[in-house]
């Protein structure tokens, strides 16, 4: 899925703080990342891109982040969005991913990307409800090197 900088919509309100997240939240971002066992999560990860978080208290509810960012190309690739699944259903992925996506085109990118599989239609919604468009289906799937 993709948006462009005019279609992009960043209007979503939770009761939850949304704040972008700096290098005292690592710990508690590892620790979080740690639940999720799908999870790509790297420190460089961090330490090299964008991340936010959904707090209630000093609780993180949800998180997302940068997979790639070129300014050359102007683009921008948004990765490891997870929602702990007892706070599911509150648009904190939406806040944080669309706090991710304007961040990204505050920093030059004119396109913001990502992946979802086909099935996950929760998140799909939730991407749609900031102006991202399927572009092409996203398939995955484990490969062997011959």
């Amino acid at each position: 899925m993709a948006v462009t900088t005019e279609n992009l919509y960043t209007t979503q309100t939770t009761s939850a703080k949304i704040v972008q997240l700096t290098q005292a939240h690592l710990p508690q971002l590892e620790h979080f990342y740690a639940t999720w066992p799908e999870t790509v999560f790297s420190p460089f990860m961090f330490e090299h891109g964008i991340y936010y978080g959904a707090f209630d208290g000093l609780e993180l509810l949800a998180a997302a982040g940068t997979h790639a960012m070129s300014p050359q190309h102007h683009m921008g690739v948004i990765g490891n969005v997870f929602t702990s699944p007892v706070h599911r259903g509150r648009g904190l992925a939406t806040a944080v991913t669309g706090a991710v996506a304007k961040a990204l085109i505050a920093n030059g990118a004119r396109e913001v990307a990502l992946n979802v599989r086909q099935e996950n239609v929760q998140a799909i919604r939730a991407y749609s409800r900031l102006g991202f468009t399927i572009h092409e289906a996203f398939t995955e799937g484990e490969a062997t090197v011959r």
